[in-house]
């Protein structure tokens, strides 16, 4: 439970960040959807309070109207993960991706949504640009051979006993 000058801060910084949108183009956005400034501070309110279903219901509304705004599609992506709204966080990543500006972790989210869907060659191009990112490539040759393995395209083991240079990918490997 959040304390109330918390809460009072929490609206105030959202309507605060909504007023420094341009002002034709923060007019023309709240005539079309007069209801998305309820929803962001309702949005922001909610995950501040732990009510995650009520957080991602209203950031979906906001990213549903605003889709290239890669502010509302990063919250909308953290609340996501934290709520554990697989779809609104995938819709999220793609808009984040498509804005350039999705985090490392979002295609750990990609080659989830292409294992499960047996998409072998999104999984594999996930897995190298979390090669080249370097913030999971630890753990690249470990994803390379759940996918060969996974796909029956490859010998996971040659996967993982080939040299990667890093003795932490080492030792998971030996895992």
């Amino acid at each position: 439970v959040v304390d109330p000058i918390t809460r009072t801060c929490s609206f105030a910084v959202a309507a605060a960040l909504l007023a420094a949108a341009p002002a034709d183009a923060k007019r023309a956005s709240y005539a079309a959807q007069p209801s998305l400034l309820a929803a962001y501070a309702r949005a922001r309110l909610a995950g501040s309070d732990g009510a995650l279903g009520e957080a991602t219901r209203a950031y979906s509304t906001i990213l549903n109207a605003r889709p290239d705004d890669a502010a509302v599609a990063a919250r909308a992506y953290r609340q996501a993960l934290t709520a554990g709204d697989f779809p609104l966080a995938l819709k999220a990543a793609a808009a984040l991706d498509k804005a350039g500006a999705l985090p490392a972790d979002g295609q750990l989210l990609i080659l989830s949504k292409a294992l499960k869907s047996k998409d072998w060659k999104t999984a594999n191009a996930a897995v190298d640009v979390l090669g080249k990112d370097g913030s999971f490539d630890f753990v690249v040759p470990v994803l390379r051979a759940w996918v060969a393995q996974a796909s029956k395209s490859g010998d996971p083991f040659a996967i993982l006993d080939a040299p990667t240079g890093s003795a932490l990918t080492a030792a998971l490997s030996s895992e």
